[in-house]
């Protein structure tokens, strides 16, 4: 059997894990933190945002109402806890259908632990 360098090992790794980003958080960056600086040229906020869209791997959209639906859901959210449990699965795949499922059980899971306190005090 051929034993392989750490060099190959750090490029396989590298391909497989490597510095690719998670569509769905960079989309969610790209449409919440993008605003124009002050004293921003409209040429630099330009170059910006074509920079920013670069992670977002928009290319790749084969279903655009159901990928605008769960952006649009994701940003307008207003969770921290709902926003960092969509963040935290792994699946670029996720359906529009999936993110309000998982949404609902973050605000159900707060609802009981808000409700079991207020009785226990």
């Amino acid at each position: 059997m051929d034993q392989l360098s750490w060099n190959d090992i750090k490029d396989i790794m590298s391909t497989h894990f490597g510095s690719r980003k998670f569509v769905v958080r960079e989309r969610f960056r790209f449409y919440t933190e993008l605003s124009r600086k002050s004293n921003e040229t409209v040429r630099e906020l330009a170059a910006r945002v074509r920079e920013k869209a670069l992670t977002c791997d928009f290319p790749s959209i084969s279903h655009p109402l159901q990928e605008a639906l769960k952006t649009g859901f994701i940003c307008a959210v207003n969770s921290e806890a709902v926003i960092k449990a969509v963040f935290h699965k792994s699946s670029d795949d996720l359906t529009f259908a999936q993110v309000v499922e998982i949404a609902a059980e973050v605000e159900d899971t707060s609802h009981t632990a808000k409700e079991q306190k207020s009785n226990h005090t």
